[in-house]
């Protein structure tokens, strides 16, 4: 099936039936922002797997319909697992993380707190949750645009050592300092066959040495991405299309 220009992520459980109503946000979306009318076609996914092709039938005060013209199960995702740790920046620099690891396949993005990081972590409670409802809308929005059929999950913001301590299988993480290539590591990651893989990028003022000790001694193998400076937000996508090369994120599906 071609891609849509308009797409668009709704609630789970939303595509199941032969007709589709949308409410709230994004039909207000549909019909004050982008104008569509009765007849336009739109593509939904729900975070399923499952896309759905629709024809809007009615246009109502608050609220969409549409009839659903077909469905498929698009192989867009990645055959690894991918969660990007990245220390927080200024908002304009974490959100355009946030889209562009969406749109390359990231599955799961937390937003970690590091000695350096310069950008403020919002307060505890309402702050936090409205901060990460945000940051899921620009992280969904690159899953729109990318044609994936998951929606990525953003975590609250955490401590690295929390981070770390939570790990669960295979961990790498890109340190200005280290000496280790990153893509003999990679490639000998690829040969064992590993089905998920957790990526640790630093702030803008870098991660300090006893924090990348830290990360060794929870088992983390840590890498140089080069011997060029880039900015932190640089290095997060070239880290993250670097994993995906290695692993066989960019294949296409096969027929």
């Amino acid at each position: 099936m071609t891609p849509l220009d308009h797409r668009f992520y709704t609630a789970p459980g939303t595509l199941s039936g032969t007709s589709v109503r949308l409410g709230g946000s994004l039909a207000h979306r549909l019909a004050r922002v982008l104008r569509l009318e009765p007849g336009s076609d739109i593509a939904l996914f729900d975070g399923s797997g499952i896309e759905v092709r629709a024809r809007i039938t009615t246009m109502a005060r608050g609220e969409v319909e549409a009839e659903v013209v077909s469905r498929s199960y698009p192989r867009t995702e990645p055959p690894v697992r991918l969660t990007l740790c990245q220390a927080l920046l200024p908002s304009d620099r974490f959100d355009w993380v946030l889209e562009k690891g969406a749109e390359m396949g990231v599955t799961r993005f937390v937003p970690l707190l590091t000695e350096r990081c310069t950008a403020k972590p919002p307060a505890p409670g309402a702050a936090t949750e409205r901060k990460r409802a945000r940051w899921q809308a620009v992280a969904v929005a690159g899953s729109e645009l990318s044609g994936r059929v998951v929606a990525p999950e953003v975590a609250a913001p955490m401590s690295l050592s929390d981070a770390l301590a939570a790990l669960d299988g295979t961990a790498v993480m890109a340190w200005e300092e280290s000496t280790a290539p990153v893509r003999p590591v990679l490639a000998g990651l690829a040969s064992q066959g590993i089905d998920s893989l957790t990526l640790l990028v630093g702030p803008a003022g870098g991660l300090t040495p006893e924090e990348a000790r830290s990360a060794r001694e929870a088992g983390v193998r840590v890498v140089s991405l080069g011997p060029r400076v880039m900015r932190a937000e640089t290095a997060a996508i070239v880290f993250t299309a670097l994993c995906l090369h290695e692993l066989g994120g960019f294949e296409p599906p096969a027929p």
